[in-house]
């Protein structure tokens, strides 16, 4: 049994929790929205210079060999940005957060990751989840780091009040009550004990490891009401973070822009679309004045509105901007969603 921690220390282990997800959080949107857009502009350009050298020469090779360089760089980014706040668990849920976690340290480390799925049709309250994709962050990297093991099983059920998730491994295995108690340990048990749930880790020498978590799942009332509250605060702070930007960098700044799009994306998942399009609409017509045609945030905001435009039926005015994103791609400007772009452009 894990000992159910003192009251007074579960206020500052949260707090200490969420303020780390938050630096994470704020950490992995500067890689993402600077160093990677910027790496994605220094591709682009150097795309253009290699159009202009003689084919087969040897500049032109050393350029491709860079382009490649970059790529590499910039697949490095995506991944740290990806391990240090997973946009896929807020997008798309656990379950397929945790299939992208399993995939990718199967494909970096050669180590065999079976996941099974069983009952998770629900969508996971975001502490909640958050927390055991965490749990299942540590422990496979403890298994790639530590264990020597050659396959390790990912199990994640859930029931009307209860998530479990299992990680075991066929690795070396350890002495729990000798080996020193490391941080990550603690952590996936601190985690879920903060939640009301616990953490077993069974294992000995030779015979591999098991972590067992379980964690109460509130009613689906509840968790529509959470649901609820999340967004609508998800929107109130998107608005004071526009005001204060507003303050601070004047009507036409591009850091503005990027914060009216997202509100206006927020404002659409309520369905108060005359809002949202016009937020979108403000958010495009500031790029427009502010950056380059091909840069990403333009690019961006240009395809979500057209985007919008297009979901709610307002064809005359998709055409337009879809006419400018199939020009842009052609040319080459760096945007990581051209596919729902190129999809919607054909159906249009």
């Amino acid at each position: 049994m894990n000992p159910q921690p003192d009251p007074g220390d579960v206020g500052g282990l949260s707090l200490r929790l969420a303020a780390a997800e938050e630096g994470w959080r704020r950490l992995a949107r500067e890689i993402h929205d600077d160093f990677g857009q910027r790496l994605a502009g220094l591709a682009f350009s150097l795309k253009a210079v290699s159009k202009e050298l003689p084919q087969g020469g040897p500049q032109l090779a050393e350029i491709d060999a860079i382009g490649g360089s970059l790529a590499e760089l910039g697949e490095d980014l995506r991944r740290l940005s990806h391990g240090l706040h997973p946009a896929a668990l807020e997008r798309r849920g656990l379950a397929e957060a945790l299939g992208d976690l399993c995939a990718e340290t199967e494909q970096r480390h050669g180590l065999r990751v079976a996941l099974t799925l069983a009952d998770v049709g629900e969508t996971f309250p975001p502490d909640i989840g958050l927390s055991l994709y965490r749990i299942a962050q540590e422990a496979l990297g403890n298994t790639v780091r530590h264990a020597g093991a050659r396959i390790v099983r990912v199990t994640l059920r859930a029931t009307a009040r209860t998530a479990r998730l299992e990680i075991v491994d066929d690795g070396a295995g350890f002495d729990p009550g000798a080996a020193r108690r490391g941080v990550g340990m603690t952590s996936m048990e601190e985690r879920a004990q903060l939640l009301g749930g616990r953490c077993r880790i069974a294992s000995a020498p030779g015979s591999g490891t098991r972590i067992e978590v379980t964690m109460p799942l509130p009613t689906r009332d509840a968790l529509v009401w959470l649901a609820e509250s999340v967004r609508r605060e998800s929107v109130e702070l998107r608005e004071r973070l526009a005001a204060t930007y507003e303050r601070i960098y004047g009507p036409e700044h591009p850091q503005l822009a990027k914060t009216l799009l997202n509100l206006g994306l927020a404002r659409a998942t309520f369905g108060e679309d005359a809002a949202a399009c016009e937020l979108l609409e403000r958010a495009v017509a500031i790029t427009e004045k502010a950056l380059a045609p091909d840069h990403p945030q333009h690019v961006r905001a240009l395809a979500t509105l057209a985007d919008f435009y297009f979901t709610h039926g307002r064809h005359a005015e998709a055409e337009p901007l879809y006419r400018r994103l199939l020009a842009l791609h052609a040319k080459g400007a760096p945007y990581d969603a051209w596919d729902t772009v190129l999809a919607n452009s054909a159906n249009r």
